[in-house]
């Protein structure tokens, strides 16, 4: 009974999640980038 109801919850979820996921890996990237960037500029300041 519980398995099912959790596929179920998941087959209904699974475009949200799929949505959710991506925004996720774009903002990891994004603050990646920053990261590098912030440690360029620290680097050529020193």
């Amino acid at each position: 009974m519980k398995m099912a109801r959790k596929a179920h919850l998941h087959r209904m979820f699974s475009p949200a999640g799929k949505r959710i996921r991506k925004m996720a890996r774009t903002i990891t990237t994004k603050a990646k980038t920053i990261l590098q960037v912030a440690t360029i500029i620290t680097s050529t300041t020193r």
